[in-house]
């Protein structure tokens, strides 16, 4: 692969997802063009070898990919003027395919709140947090809401209601729900749940017990429209 084949092939992507790369916020100006690209390669290359670095710390364009997300380092022009490279990660389903919607349930069951304990790979940590998912092709976020309850915690909907706009890119649920939890997906690294009432969730959000922010968004929204 020559130096440039990551920018081509992010160029490519620039072309097949505009939105993606828009600048209409007038900060951090994504640099799309093929030559300034070139060029501020060439430059990144040079400073990894006067620091004694490896190249592809500098690398620009796409450099890591799979089903689910891109992880790309784009050139950005910073508001002082300067150039350098900016990683950040793009889920494929609802960033750049708009296929899907991530999707996060708060699960509750008479007056009490779901919590599960999950092992997050990329942090290396157990969180206490509520299921939740990446979008999935050819599911409503109702469905795919109601799928990831179903796999991560056996639970019965019986009712649910979602937190925010159709337009946002994570949509948030409310799930009332029946039976017994179990981990019906043996992929998930869930080892235990709790149900919580509310005021010892707010607690448990309080001292930092509960820390995932997709949990606390769904907690408060829930709570800003008295669901709870």
């Amino acid at each position: 692969m020559n130096n440039y084949a990551k920018i081509d092939k992010y160029l490519e992507l620039v072309k097949k997802y505009p939105d993606a790369f828009d600048n209409s916020a007038n900060e951090l100006e994504i640099i799309t063009d093929r030559n300034t690209l070139y060029e501020k390669q060439k430059n990144l290359y040079s400073t990894a070898d006067s620091k004694n670095q490896p190249l592809e710390w500098y690398d620009l364009g796409i450099v890591a990919q799979d089903a689910w997300v891109i992880v790309l380092r784009d050139l950005v022009k910073f508001p002082n003027g300067r150039y350098g490279g900016y990683i950040r990660m793009i889920n494929r389903k609802s960033q750049l395919e708009m296929s899907g919607k991530d999707v996060v349930i708060l699960v509750k069951q008479e007056d009490m709140l779901l919590l599960m304990k999950h092992f997050r790979h990329d942090d290396r940590t157990w969180h206490w947090e509520c299921p939740r998912g990446f979008g999935e092709s050819g599911l409503t976020p109702e469905e795919n809401a109601l799928k990831e309850v179903k796999e991560e915690t056996g639970l019965k909907v019986t009712d649910i209601i979602q937190l925010n706009k159709d337009d946002d890119r994570v949509i948030y649920f409310i799930a009332n729900c029946i039976g017994s939890v179990n981990n019906a997906d043996k992929m998930e690294s869930i080892s235990d749940y709790k149900f919580v009432g509310v005021s010892e969730f707010k607690q448990m959000i309080t001292n930092g017990f509960v820390n995932d922010q997709y949990t606390i968004k769904a907690f408060t929204l829930a709570d800003i429209q008295s669901l709870l």
